[in-house]
């Protein structure tokens, strides 16, 4: 009975953990992605430089 309740603890914080650093990559992921994505809509500027201006030619 002790052994049971101890192993079920154990997985489910591993279960937890395993959760949180699923989340956090995911996030950081979707994040990085969402930013490119919005580039891509942005006009070029001078000299490399990006004019925030919506634009469908890219």
């Amino acid at each position: 009975m002790v052994k049971s309740t101890i192993e079920s603890r154990k997985l489910k914080s591993l279960a937890f953990l395993l959760f949180l650093a699923t989340f956090w990559l995911l996030l950081f992921f979707i994040v990085l992605l969402l930013i490119v994505l919005l580039y891509s809509f942005l006009q070029r500027g001078t000299y490399g430089g990006v004019v925030w201006s919506f634009s469908l030619e890219s």
